[in-house]
């Protein structure tokens, strides 16, 4: 429609255009000839007058038809270009939501990790900790045994279930380190030594003076140094203690060798 309208005023510019041009070369001929007079004058005046009036009014309907073909246009393309980003909007908010899930889903993955690994280095630290305990433990209650028997109330049976508990106790030297576990085996092996030292002597009455002489003397260690079993077990106390209050700080720094010197 626009189009047509287009046409039909550029034809009409046209044509009023040569009629105004024919106008006035007859105006121009009957002055030349003398037979124009006022009244032709004012007629071809007012028809002039007419015909530009009306390519004026041909001129603004073309320009409001190509305003209104233009405006046409343009919301034309503003709808195609409103239904593209509606499009673009609706896949990035596609994206954005696998994205989310797939975000989400690393998350979560990382905290059940970091959960596992909070689980198993608690686990690892109380299993640390009970260990030393224990280890310290079976060996108190080992020197204690040995000690009282020494003084002369030899006790059989208490020096045989103090001995058990060290074999029990053998459970948690997977989890000290390995100066400790070198220190308690010493221990272990020179209370052994004296127990059954004494344990041999055939004279019951003799035992306890037995025990407290070897319990006095000095003997080898792995560490190459020459301790008592009192000096052993007062070196295997400030280790576990060392090594507890090491593992309650930072799990992963055991306790060093020389961590009771």
């Amino acid at each position: 429609m626009a189009l047509l309208l287009g046409t039909c005023a550029v034809l009409y510019i046209l044509l009023a255009a040569g009629c105004a041009v024919f106008l006035l070369w007859q105006a121009y001929r009957a002055q030349a000839s003398g037979q124009l007079d006022d009244f032709n004058k004012v007629a071809i005046g007012a028809l002039i007058a007419v015909i530009g009036t009306g390519l004026t009014a041909a001129a603004a309907i073309y320009s409001a038809t190509r305003q209104s073909a233009t405006a046409y246009q343009v919301a034309q393309y503003g709808g195609a270009i409103s239904e593209h980003l509606a499009r673009l909007k609706e896949k990035a908010d596609e994206d954005l939501a696998v994205m989310k899930g797939k975000l989400d889903a690393s998350l979560a993955g990382l905290k059940a990790a970091s959960d596992e690994s909070l689980t198993r280095l608690k686990v690892a630290l109380d299993a640390g900790q009970t260990a030393n305990l224990e280890l310290f433990g079976t060996v108190t209650i080992y020197f204690y045994a040995l000690r009282s028997s020494a003084l002369g109330m030899w006790d059989g049976e208490s020096l045989r279930a103090a001995e058990t508990s060290m074999i029990s106790a053998t459970r948690h030297l997977i989890h000290v380190d390995e100066a400790l576990r070198d220190q308690w085996f010493d221990f272990w092996q020179r209370a052994e030594y004296i127990h059954r030292t004494a344990a041999s002597e055939p004279e019951a009455a003799r035992r306890p003076a037995v025990m407290a002489k070897l319990i006095g003397e000095k003997a080898p260690t792995r560490s190459g140094e020459k301790l008592d079993l009192r000096e052993q077990h007062d070196r295997l106390e400030r280790a576990a203690r060392l090594a507890t209050k090491a593992e309650r700080a930072k799990p992963s720094r055991p306790a060093g060798p020389d961590a009771s010197s």
